[in-house]
């Protein structure tokens, strides 16, 4: 009764309206589930205070003035969201409400951050804001405000269903917003007077019992599961992508990475497809995140993009507009540039958006239309200090990196101290130990790389991409490969074009902030190392688990390559790797073991100095039986704090036969000083500590001199000992 008289009925309207309002901007900040990393929802969770503030201040007003009101300020609304999102208005605001939809259920999850979705969600949240308050403000159906937060909710859900579970935190605010909305708005249903009486309590009592269902209600479908969200695993929810989107994994027989030396090889060369840019630069065909042991793979799930990829970013240069026109490639993947904002063809693109699939190679002379942002490689100045994002292990079937491939990662980035001069000192450790071979076996399988970066160290570009991203993941960078041409010129004049010799591959490692940075690993080919490749060998099954059987000639004189080894060990004064590791396993095990038994001799020196030197003269005596009996624990007895010191001694009798008389007399000493009357002197202290230096000479005289070492380092008495 004393929440109505305080409050009047303008006055629970009003907070009627800012709960409701509350609800929707708290809806507003799932809005980040539904589009990729990097979208800000905070323009969202701001524009519903607008609406709230003139309803407020409007309502006085009847309601065709303030609904008119309230559709211009929603729509001057909508428009700053979508500035703020970098779109373009009139177009991306009537976008929104036409192919908004779309955007967002037609395309991959999570979905682009485009700018017609963005406005449509910005449409159902500011819808939302204005029906919540002009409910409230109403006072009719004040109940009722409820729902628009609801259906937007579900709509946020089904846009984000893969996103799971929201917060906990979410789910306890949004239903005590609830239980407190349905509170108020019983409450604003009758206006009841200071002394109600009869049908007045009823409507109070029905108030009452009618929270108190919905409550139990909310706890345990709100409460309850925040709370048990940790322990919930299974996060499958309806998701109406499902209904459309077709995913698809990609297995061709020959991994791109193998095409590259068998477009390069192509005699003559041919026109692999030509660009109506002018500018020559590297485009992508597709990137490889996945490596089997014999060959690096395209990722293996594709799903459906629709035309619109990705957003531009705002902080890149300008959009370009290309035609592509296709020639002889003889693949599935679209050839595309940097940052690709739209293809005018449904196509399937990778969680990574490093390749985009179609479902049939297309036509010669078949034209498509690719928007891009180019993008300016970062240089090293910008990229030092920089970390890597999340490592995603490519290794799939099983395949384990050799541990002398993660040894020399290892050894090759000790001295680095971010991600990016790990990447870096990868890449030099390639550019300056190993050199260019076109004419080495073509392959990259695990033991083919092996061979390459431990013998061989000669070998094709193939190899030198291959193995790089064999480096990298050993030390847990997230990298790929990337497969495209390098175009040049048209003879024409007319655009650029892509000939078959300009097939490339790099490798491309994720750093948080610049996305993929693609890198140079090959080197230079020198005219005098061609053959030299020639020693990596035939490319052996990785199941075998053998090195592959070589088809070099053997030298005149042929020497095992183990003995060879060991004979240049011996002749150089090295020590084999083996060797050197076990020396290094008992180095560290002996460091290990002198470290224990100092520190355990160093707490038990301080333990019995502390007690040796106590100004208590009752306690020194007592520390000083305390101590002998810590010796008795270490050698194997037992002290339970329930038993005499005279029993104590009883104790030690079983575990030193030939018990000296010491621990008797200390005994004695420690009973005394306890329960005599007289304060102890100074001689009692000074003759039981006497008593503890001979208890240890005449124990240590009966038993081995191992058994007493095991005593002095062992841990028993600092955990089972008399407490002080």
């Amino acid at each position: 009764m004393k929440l109505q008289m305080v409050f009047t009925k303008e006055r629970r309207l009003a907070v009627l309206a800012a709960l409701g309002t509350f609800l929707v901007m708290l809806v507003a900040t799932l809005t980040d589930r539904v589009f990729e990393p990097g979208y800000q929802p905070w323009s969202l969770v701001v524009v519903p205070i607008v609406p709230l503030v003139l309803a407020i201040a409007l309502a006085r007003f009847r309601w065709p003035l303030r609904v008119a009101v309230q559709a211009v300020v929603g729509l001057a609304l909508v428009a700053f969201v979508i500035e703020r999102h970098h779109g373009d208005l009139p177009g991306d605001f009537i976008g929104g409400l036409r192919h908004g939809a779309s955007s967002i259920f037609g395309t991959r999850w999570p979905a682009p951050t485009d700018t017609r979705a963005v406005a449509l969600i910005a449409f159902a949240v500011v819808l939302a804001a204005v029906l919540v308050v002009e409910l409230a403000v109403s006072g009719k159906f004040s109940s009722g405000i409820l729902l628009p937060p609801g259906v937007l909710l579900a709509l946020v859900a089904l846009s984000a269903a893969r996103a799971g579970m929201p917060p906990p935190r979410f789910l306890v605010l949004f239903t005590l917003a609830c239980l407190a909305i349905l509170r108020l708005a019983s409450l604003t249903r009758h206006e009841l007077p200071h002394h109600a009486k009869g049908s007045a309590q009823d409507v109070e009592r029905r108030s009452v019992l009618t929270m108190a269902i919905v409550g139990m209600t909310a706890v345990s479908v709100g409460i309850l599961p925040a709370l048990l969200a940790g322990a919930i695993s299974n996060n499958d929810r309806f998701d109406p992508r499902d209904r459309i989107r077709s995913h698809e994994q990609v297995e061709d027989e020959l991994s791109p990475l193998s095409r590259v030396d068998i477009w390069k090889q192509a005699d003559p060369a041919r026109e692999m497809f030509r660009t109506s840019s002018t500018v020559t630069r590297r485009w992508r065909l597709t990137t490889l995140n996945r490596y089997d042991g014999r060959s690096w793979m395209p990722p293996a799930d594709y799903q459906i993009a629709g035309t619109r990829i990705q957003a531009p970013d705002p902080r890149g240069s300008d959009v370009e507009t290309i035609d592509v026109t296709w020639g002889e490639l003889d693949i599935r993947w679209l050839p595309s540039i940097d940052r690709t904002l739209s293809i005018d063809r449904r196509v399937k693109v990778d969680p990574g958006l490093g390749g985009y699939l179609v479902s049939d190679v297309p036509a010669s002379k078949d034209i498509y239309r690719v928007m891009a942002q180019p993008v300016v490689a970062p240089d090293q100045a910008q990229l030092k200090g920089t970390f890597a994002g999340q490592d995603l292990s490519g290794l799939v079937n099983g395949v384990k990196i050799p541990q002398s491939i993660i040894d020399l990662a290892s050894n090759t980035v000790a001295s680095a101290q971010t991600d990016y001069e790990r990447a870096d000192a990868l890449k030099n450790l390639l550019l300056n130990k190993y050199l260019l071979d076109s004419k080495a076996p073509s392959g990259h399988s695990l033991g083919g790389l092996e061979l390459f970066l431990e013998n061989s160290k000669a070998g094709r570009a193939e190899q030198f991409v291959a193995a790089y991203g064999l480096l990298a993941a050993a030390v847990g960078l997230p990298v790929r490969i990337a497969v495209g041409f390098n175009t040049v010129a048209a003879p024409d004049g007319l655009g650029t074009v892509a000939m078959s010799s300009g097939a490339t591959a790099w490798p491309e490692v994720e750093l948080v902030g610049f996305g993929w940075v693609p890198l140079n690993v090959v080197p230079d080919e020198k005219p005098d190392t061609a053959g030299l490749g020639n020693r990596v060998v035939n490319q052996a099954p990785v199941e075998a688990g053998q090195p592959p059987p070589t088809t070099a000639s053997p030298p005149p004189t042929t020497v095992d390559p183990k003995t060879k080894s060991s004979i240049a060990s011996n002749a150089t004064g090295t020590v084999p790797s083996g060797a050197k590791k076990v020396i290094a396993g008992f180095v560290f095990l002996l460091l290990a073991l002198a470290t224990y038994v100092a520190v355990v001799l160093r707490m038990k020196t301080g333990r019995r100095r502390r007690r040796l030197e106590d100004p208590d003269l009752e306690r020194r005596a007592t520390g000083a039986f305390r101590t002998s009996v810590d010796t008795l624990i270490d050698l194997g007895g037992r002290a339970p704090v329930t038993k005499t010191d005279r029993e104590l001694v009883a104790v030690g009798a079983q575990v030193l036969p030939h018990q000296p008389d010491a621990l008797k007399h200390l005994a004695a000493i420690a009973t005394q000083v306890v329960y005599d009357g007289p304060e102890p002197d100074e001689q009692i202290g000074s003759d039981a500590w006497d008593k503890v230096d001979a208890f240890e000479t005449d124990a240590r005289t009966g038993i081995s001199r191992w058994r007493w070492f095991r005593a002095r380092v062992s841990l028993r008495s600092l955990r089972r000992g008399l407490p002080d």
